[in-house]
């Protein structure tokens, strides 16, 4: 099946005397490094051995762990456990099915007419007996197994609000299955039991008086005999395909399932589609305005916001009795506050939706924050949302969400984690585009670095190179006056959690006041910012590609954090350069040649290097096998062209030339 364009596309059309047309763009990730680290550090740890068989009831709602399934309960691992991308499930925490594999990367048979993608198997499960008491199981118990699913690619807005959607949508011809399996002969057998082609999460809502069953629920009763075994096991899988989108680097993952609150148990039926449950449906907010965190030194009491922002949910269908508290502890053991509240009667959510209660949903902050001189502080918040009296909830670790506020030397507006790329577009026949992000500082400072998160697409086509620009504050709230700039950068992915890299600075960059940082590219090579999707930073950047400065509309935050303070002596960063590469003659007109090191050529590996003109396109694309490799640029237009150098193992530089 070939299906439509991925990336969600804002245009403006531009009336000025050169015709412009400029875009926001949006594209899927087309890796996970979430996954990716979750792999890494699989591989250097000790599989657990699983091999007593589950017994009932089975529950999971995937809500005490982020990445890869609870071995515990499952055998593989393609699944993504996550809580940034479903909208409103019934408890915090899914699993979704989607392209990439159990290393966080595009399948390598991945295609657009249709693949086999991600499974979520539980391990064996005990189907024969019950042990309290001890007794058979027979098809007389009524035995039922459940689960809820959302397609992706939804918004929590309605009306809809297209450039909200978060992940992409399967289409009709993209399927997720569930089978049921049991062992004969040591062999598993599996039965298809229930499928659903792509669906729209728009259809179900606007069919749905009250907008509410952003999740649906299937009941699937088991009935057959050979499944009531000590080897029974389910399984979840999709099949997905690429989406045909014309541009160059921007196969991304595609065809988002979320499953959530599986429960398989005796004694059920039909009816049986309310657990007894409070649950938090999503993480809390910062307890700052505007940011996820902010260098300790210009923290102000006027950056705490008034209130946090809880969703809760009593999922049951009848009124429950709930209690709520938070907690603060600094630096991991320094109690700063503990909030209570009255208990409060939760209406059901199906009822009347998300619980309201003013002081459990949106409790005010009322504890301080006060500098103690010290260069960093970690403030951790954990709010606690449960059933009041003996009987508990069912799922003990969806009552309790925690939120680190991070007071260290960087501003952010992101939380940490991209749900896609984003990237600007713009087809002037000598397109130059601009993102400034803003920040204000309580003090004067220095600019030592930025972290800014790149995401991996395929075949690194966008390793391009841009410039980092740094602005003070001009008219009308727009950058202007360029304070410094540092040319022939490139996309980098770093080692350090959750995919950040870390530009460290040629010289340092005092700045005072309200400053902006961001990207020049000249080229219309899609850079694949990396995008939060869960924050909304839109009132603080801006981009531009023509001469005026122009609001985003598509809601996110670019990932982009600056570092002042004093100097950051980068010696525990990951070495991710390559060193003492030189080009020469510098100016050419005909031959250049590369002077490469014996040192880089790690076991004797050898170096590929890329020429790319100042508009991002590839020129030449070769190999270096020896410390002095000669190259024909006398058939290249007159102008500047970068080098980028690549190792095996992923050092990179790059250098720059002038052909006259």
């Amino acid at each position: 099946m070939l299906k439509k364009i991925s990336f969600l596309v804002v245009s403006i059309c531009l009336m000025f005397p050169i015709k412009g047309f400029t875009q926001e763009r949006l594209s899927g990730l087309s890796s996970n490094p979430i996954i990716a680290k979750e792999a890494i550090h699989y591989k250097l740890s000790t599989p657990k051995s699983i091999n007593t068989p589950l017994v009932l009831p089975f529950i999971e709602d995937f809500s005490s762990n982020i990445g890869y399934p609870n071995e515990i309960k499952f055998i593989d691992k393609q699944a993504f456990i996550n809580n940034t991308y479903p909208i409103f499930p019934p408890s915090i925490g899914v699993a979704t099915l989607d392209a990439l594999d159990e290393n966080g990367e595009i399948y390598e048979h991945a295609n657009n007419s249709g693949f086999n993608a991600d499974t979520l198997t539980s391990n064996f499960i005990r189907l024969d007996s019950i042990f309290s008491p001890h007794r058979a199981i027979s098809i007389q118990d009524s035995i039922y197994f459940s689960f809820f699913f959302q397609p992706g690619g939804g918004t929590s807005s309605y009306p809809f609000v297209q450039w909200e959607r978060i992940g992409n949508r399967p289409e009709p011809g993209d399927y997720l299955y569930l089978d049921f399996g049991y062992t004969l002969n040591g062999e598993t057998i599996w039965t298809n039991v229930w499928s659903s082609p792509g669906v729209s999460l728009d259809d179900w809502l606007i069919n749905d008086p009250l907008k509410l069953n952003y999740f649906k629920q299937i009941l699937i009763p088991i009935t057959q005999t050979i499944f009531l075994t000590d080897s029974f096991q389910f399984r979840f899988r999709n099949i997905a395909s690429l989406e045909d989108n014309g541009v160059d680097g921007w196969a991304s993952n595609v065809d988002h399932w979320h499953i959530d609150y599986i429960k398989l148990d005796i004694n059920r039926s039909m009816n049986d589609i309310y657990p007894n449950d409070l649950t938090f449906v999503s993480q809390t907010t910062s307890c700052l305005k505007n940011f996820q965190a902010v260098p300790w030194s210009h923290f102000q009491p006027s950056m705490l916001k008034q209130k946090f922002d809880n969703k809760m949910a009593n999922i049951s269908n009848i009124i429950k009795n709930a209690s709520y508290n938070y907690y603060v502890i600094k630096n991991e053991s320094q109690h700063v506050y503990t909030y209570t509240c009255n208990n409060e009667n939760i209406e059901p959510y199906y009822n009347s939706g998300l619980q309201d209660y003013t002081f459990h949903a949106t409790p005010n902050i009322e504890f301080s924050i006060t500098q103690d001189g010290a260069d960093s502080a970690l403030f951790s918040i954990t709010h606690i949302h449960k059933l009041d009296g003996a009987i508990g909830d069912i799922i003990p670790s969806n009552d309790t969400i925690k939120y680190d506020q991070k007071f260290y030397n960087f501003f952010a507006y992101d939380d940490g984690t991209a749900e896609a790329g984003y990237s600007l577009y713009n087809t002037n026949p000598q397109p130059k585009s601009y993102l400034a992000v803003k920040f204000s500082l309580s003090h004067p400072d220095t600019l030592r670095a930025l972290k800014i998160w790149f995401n991996r697409t395929f075949n690194d086509e966008n390793v391009v190179p841009f410039t980092i620009m740094v602005w003070n504050m001009g008219i009308n709230g727009k950058p202007g006056t360029v304070i410094d700039s540092f040319p022939a950068q490139i996309p980098l992915y770093s080692e350090d959690f959750l995919n950040f890299a870390t530009y460290y600075l040629e010289r340092p960059v005092p700045i005072a006041g309200t400053f902006f940082v961001g990207l020049k590219q000249e080229h219309n090579i899609q850079i694949n910012l990396g995008y939060d999707q869960n924050t909304d930073a839109r009132e603080f950047f801006l981009y531009k590609t023509s001469n005026t400065w122009a609001d985003p509309i598509i809601k996110g935050s670019p990932m982009i954090r600056p570092i002042v303070g004093d100097y950051l002596e980068p010696q525990n960063v990951p070495d991710n350069k390559l060193y003492g590469i030189t080009v020469y003659p510098n100016p050419t007109n005909e031959t250049l040649f590369i002077r490469t090191p014996s040192s880089n050529f790690e076991n004797g590996d050898p170096i590929f290097f890329t020429i790319y003109d100042m508009y991002g396109k590839t020129i030449i694309k070769e190999s270096i096998q020896n410390e002095l490799t000669s190259v024909q640029v006398d058939q290249l237009a007159n102008g500047i062209y970068f080098v980028k150098c690549i190792s095996q193992n992923g050092k990179t530089m790059t250098l720059k030339f002038v052909k006259q």
